[in-house]
């Protein structure tokens, strides 16, 4: 049985969809600029290695991507917990 309280909050619930379709975006961002630059994308004058470097703390920082799938999996499609 879904927990209707905790998804019908939907400010978090929002909140946990943004944080993970923002950091998918970021991830293929970054890797497309860093293929575009090929060798160079790791050179200091580009600055994409760490601009690629800091994308990737979305995706495990402050909540992992997994947690906020396994959330909403539990909360609002009534799944059982898998963690």
């Amino acid at each position: 049985q879904p927990d209707q309280a905790s998804c019908e909050d939907t400010e978090t619930l929002l909140d946990r969809h943004g944080t993970r379709g923002a950091s998918g975006g970021t991830d293929s961002t970054g890797n497309a600029a860093l293929d575009t630059h090929g060798g160079f994308g790791f050179a200091a004058e580009y600055d994409i290695e760490r601009k690629l470097r800091e994308t990737r703390l979305y995706q495990v920082a402050p909540i992992n991507n997994n947690l906020i799938l396994a959330f909403v999996g539990q909360k609002c499609l009534g799944l059982p917990k898998s963690y």
